[in-house]
């Protein structure tokens, strides 16, 4: 290895170890909605779709993206941003939908433009 690979490869440790939490959550977030998704299967008797489940992914990680941030602006402890991360991945769609009307609540003048 030459010197810029040792000097990327640092770089990167060094960033998912700072941001190793937020990886985590994140994680969490997709599991939640990996159950989700288990569940409805069962529910349903549907098979099973990759390419659902990923959209499921796409959808739950954003949710669960949106979640860390606002439990990080308020400080809460990284065990309950997991849970509450979770609890958003396993809600999907649901979750976004429920921050953006508790943004809209909190911040009205900001959605004036609409």
């Amino acid at each position: 290895m030459n010197n810029e690979s040792i000097s990327t490869l640092s770089a990167l440790l060094v960033f998912v170890q700072q941001n190793s939490s937020f990886f985590f959550c994140m994680l969490i977030a997709v599991w939640g909605s990996t159950a989700a998704y288990i569940a409805r299967l069962k529910k349903s008797g549907k098979d099973f779709s990759l390419t659902e489940l990923i959209g499921e992914w796409s959808i739950s990680g954003f949710a669960g993206m949106l979640t860390v941030l606002v439990c990080q602006e308020f400080g809460v402890s990284l065990t309950l941003t997991a849970f509450a991360a979770g609890i958003s991945g396993h809600m999907g769609g649901t979750a976004i939908h429920l921050l953006e009307q508790a943004t809209r609540k909190r911040f009205p003048n900001f959605f004036k433009a609409e």
